[in-house]
This record gives structure tokens, C-alpha cells and sequence, in this order.
């Protein structure tokens, strides 16, 4: 049996995801399942997912967060993995991820490193200054004991995901379940070898600075406590 469930929650992501289901494929080991979620696609992304893992689900409740809610209670193994629909992983990924659970002290949970995939030389330059601020972030407060975990590219023992009522549903979820994670005296490790390759569109899409600005703000509702999570979930 697995000892691992790759959750991969997407809408509309029948060409992008085709990268990524092709970089797990290619994993140096394979001992780990993958889920994908759609999220009420409209295209083909069910069909071309189905070419790579027969556990395949739609989630009828809008949003990433209960896309990958749904995946880690569909799971059947003891770590659950997180990474969005387009971005890429290294091909150690996985081998990676469950050698840092496998190292002492123990841990409930992983993150890994990311950078960001940008034609562009100048956005490239800029995106990427902030991947490894993210990544310095990262390994500094996992290594001083405040444990921070990034939803697209994370492990967790799926008995302390579920134990923790799964993801809330706010913007920067990741940081309030951190959090959540932390003040249960549960500890998470950093694993830079655990790469992820990230799709710069949100950006284009929204913004770089005006993304920014909207995470800087999830993040003040929750020192705040000022955020009302939607519970919602799709079975």
C-alpha cells in the first residue's frame, strides 16, 4: 500500500495539468497515489486526468480549499501531499518528501521550496526574488520551531490534517492552518530538495503587487481574527 496521496485540486486545467501529471509519472519512486478534484470543470480536465489515476472526483462546492479537503478524506494512506494543478515538480519530489518523515525527530508535516516559471527576464527576476524570500521564510521559522507549511507544496500526516478540521476556507489558508498545526505542539520540516516549479499567472492575471496586497490583508484578518471561514464541503 501507498504510503503517500498526491491531492491535486484543479478547474479548467486540461493543458496544464498535463505537466504535472507527467512529472509525478516520472518520479524516482512511486510510492504514492494521486488524487485529482476537479472543481465543477467545464473542459476535459476529468478525461485527461483519468489517463494518469483512476481516483478521480469532482467537488461541487467552488474553491481550491474544498477541492483539497475532499481529496485528503477520499485518501486511504498515512501522508497526504498538496500542489496546484499547474505547476511542476523535480523528480526527486516524492522521494524527498518521505525521506524528510523518515529523518529524526520525527515530524507531522513537510514543505518544499518553490520558484516560479517566467519567460519574461524582469518578471522573472522579480518573482522570483520573492520565491526565495518565501523559501528563506520557510526554512527559518520551520528550523526555530514555528512550524509553516505552504498548500501547494506540502505533506501531512493525514490523521493530524483531519484531526485539525482540514483547511479553512480564506484567503492564505495555509498560514491559519500553520498555526493551527503549531498550537497542537506539532512540528513541520523544510525540504529544499522537495521543488516545486510554479505557474506565474495569478500574477499576470491579478497583478504581482495587487496579489501581494491581497494575501498582506488575509494575513491582518487573521491576527485580527476577523475572518468568517465557510465550512462548506462536497463528500
Amino acid at each position: 500500500m501507498h504510503q503517500l496521496s498526491v491531492i491535486i485540486p484543479a478547474y479548467n486545467e486540461e493543458k496544464l495539468i498535463v505537466p504535472l501529471l507527467q512529472s509525478l509519472r516520472c518520479q524516482s519512486v512511486h510510492d504514492f497515489s494521486i488524487i485529482v478534484i476537479s472543481n465543477n470543470s467545464t473542459d476535459r480536465t476529468m478525461d485527461v486526468a483519468r489517463r494518469y489515476t483512476k481516483h478521480v472526483y469532482n467537488c461541487s462546492v467552488q474553491g481550491s480549499v474544498p477541492a483539497r479537503n475532499l481529496g485528503a478524506r477520499k485518501a486511504a494512506t498515512k501522508y497526504v501531499a498538496f500542489l496546484d494543478a499547474d505547476c511542476v515538480v523535480n523528480e526527486t519530489w516524492a522521494e524527498n518528501m518521505l525521506a524528510a518523515f523518515a529523518r529524526k525527530p520525527p515530524v507531522q508535516a513537510v514543505t518544499g521550496s518553490g520558484t516560479y516559471i517566467e519567460p519574461n527576464i524582469w518578471y522573472n527576476l522579480l518573482y522570483n526574488c520573492f520565491a526565495e524570500l518565501t523559501n528563506l521564510s520557510l526554512i527559518l521559522k520551520n528550523a526555530l520551531g514555528m512550524p509553516y507549511i505552504t498548500t501547494n507544496n506540502m505533506a501531512v500526516e493525514r490523521k493530524v490534517f483531519l484531526e485539525l478540521g482540514g483547511l479553512d476556507n480564506l484567503i492564505i489558508e495555509d498560514h491559519w492552518f500553520s498555526l493551527k498545526f503549531g498550537k497542537k505542539g506539532y512540528r513541520a520540516r523544510y525540504v529544499h530538495n522537495a521543488k516545486v516549479r510554479y505557474s506565474s499567472r495569478r500574477f499576470h492575471a491579478d497583478g504581482f503587487f495587487k496579489t501581494l496586497t491581497i494575501w498582506a490583508k488575509g494575513l491582518k484578518k487573521i491576527s485580527l481574527n476577523e475572518y468568517h471561514p465557510m465550512t462548506n464541503e462536497d463528500d
